[in-house]
């Protein structure tokens, strides 16, 4: 019985019973690929698929790919297009002083196919994160703590061991802020010129005097002082009168032009009005 090459099996005879060519088995059929546009936002294109045929070849059943083409279409609205534009970066925005980790923004604008063309553009905000070195950045006010007392030797001295006091600054370490406290010095300096050193001696007040008038009710007196005052830091002895202002009633006391009963009243001379020798009538 003569053999025939029927598909089954992937020889064929050779005993020459089908010539080459001879179909020895079903066609298989791939699946269909992608729909490919002409552009993106036009809705129809073409697809493909690769089907083999077996045929019989030198007693061999083989196989031959061939490619199958269709017209496909596809629902592209909506669908991104084109290029987005970016817009330029804000500056960056930090959550603390010390903060090395910050966010900026920019604007994003992005198109989308609308009836078979690339528009209807979207605006969007992107956020990007950045960063910086704050390491050693005042982060704070510095605080002072109160100075110490001044230590002087003597009454007359002038300068003195440097005072101190605390100081506490804040800088940025590693991201956050961290405090230090040290000690600052300052200079003890005053000025002791005419503060008295050593007991002072007064001698007694004079009388009062110096009066601008006859009736004038206001005048001074004098004591002499002697004792020791702070010069340029050293306690040196001095001498000088100390004066001081004093009153006294002159009330009733004969003023003005002799013979006519003028009186000193509340420190004014008050001229009388008398008809007597010498006297001008008022």
């Amino acid at each position: 019985m003569e053999e025939r090459c029927d598909g089954t099996a992937l020889q064929c005879p050779a005993d020459g019973a089908q010539p080459d060519g001879t179909s020895c088995r079903a066609d298989t059929v791939g699946n269909w690929g992608p729909c490919i546009l002409p552009s993106t936002c036009i809705g129809t294109g073409e697809r493909t698929r690769v089907l083999t045929g077996f045929a019989c070849q030198a007693g061999a059943c083989l196989g031959t790919d061939r490619t199958e083409t269709e017209v496909c279409t596809a629902n592209q609205a909506g669908a991104p297009c084109g290029t987005p534009a970016y817009g330029a970066w804000s500056a960056c925005s930090f959550p603390s002083t010390c903060a090395e980790t910050g966010s900026r923004t920019r604007t994003v604008t992005r198109f989308s196919c609308t009836a078979g063309s690339c528009s209807n553009p979207q605006t969007t905000t992107e956020t990007g994160t950045c960063v910086r070195s704050t390491e050693g950045t005042g982060c704070g006010t510095t605080q002072y703590g109160a100075w110490s007392g001044c230590t002087y030797a003597g009454t007359c001295d002038e300068t003195a061991p440097a005072r101190a006091r605390s100081v506490t600054t804040f800088t940025c370490q590693a991201g956050t802020c961290a405090r230090t406290t040290g000690t600052e010095l300052g200079q003890c300096i005053r000025n002791t010129d005419g503060t008295a050193c050593a007991a002072f001696s007064y001698g007694s007040w004079s009388a009062c005097g110096s009066f601008a008038s006859t009736c004038d009710e206001s005048g001074t007196q004098s004591r002499s002082v002697t004792g020791k005052k702070c010069s340029a830091g050293a306690c040196v002895g001095f001498s000088g009168t100390d004066r001081r202002n004093c009153s006294r009633d002159t009330d009733g006391t004969s003023c003005g032009r002799n013979g006519c009963n003028d009186s000193c009243s509340n420190g004014t001379c008050v001229y009388r009005c008398l008809q007597k020798k010498g006297c001008r009538t008022c």
